[in-house]
């Protein structure tokens, strides 16, 4: 079930993860050095009681301020406003059940988003706007969503997002012939509201 925002957005919850994960760190500490586990010097304990309690906090972190709307798709909080975004392994799954049809992933991956945003357009008052970053952009779908009164905004992203998305396009497709495409290509943050997304075909 799909509720409404009642969660802190992710960068107050990374804050307070990060908190909690120096607490745990040292209480895990200094839990095993007073039954004789282990000894404070060894620095091992150090980096496994590091990776568990890091692996907690990511866990938090994408657990609060993120939604789950559909097979595919999040809706999180970013930079204060709602973001539908990718689920990666949900994804990897459906391009491999394909086995490797593009036009029919590219077809389950579109009804999929737009059940997605049109779930989260149906819990929101009218006039919320909605966004979501992409590069699968070329001229003929930029100009026609333009035309149905998207917002179609360039960006830059960072290389460690780049990086994940090939990695998640390495896994889909078992090889890296994207990544060149995805180093270079330019993303764009595609905004709209519900007004705008009844001019597109709904999920059947």
């Amino acid at each position: 079930m799909f509720y409404r925002f009642q969660r802190p957005c992710r960068t107050i919850v990374a804050f307070i993860t990060g908190f909690l994960f120096l607490i745990l760190f040292f209480l895990a500490v200094i839990f095993l050095h007073i039954f004789h586990f282990i000894s404070l010097f060894n620095p091992w304990i150090y980096y496994a009681t590091s990776a568990l309690n890091l692996l907690l906090t990511i866990k938090l972190i994408f657990y609060f301020g993120t939604y789950r709307v559909s097979s595919m798709f999040n809706l999180s909080i970013e930079t204060r406003q709602l973001t539908l975004c990718m689920r990666i392994f949900p994804f990897v799954k459906m391009v491999k059940s394909m086995k490797g049809d593009t036009r029919a992933s590219a077809v389950r991956f579109y009804k999929d988003f737009v059940k997605a945003a049109s779930i989260a357009a149906d819990r929101y008052p009218v006039g919320t706007k909605f966004c979501t970053k992409t590069w699968l952009l070329n001229s003929s779908i930029l100009t026609r969503l333009s035309r149905k009164g998207f917002e179609v905004t360039p960006i830059s992203l960072s290389k460690p997002r780049r990086f994940l998305i090939a990695v998640t396009a390495r896994l889909a497709q078992g090889n890296w012939d994207l990544w060149k495409k995805i180093k270079e290509a330019q993303f764009y943050k595609v905004s709209w509201t519900k007004n705008e997304l009844k001019s597109i075909k709904r999920y059947q």
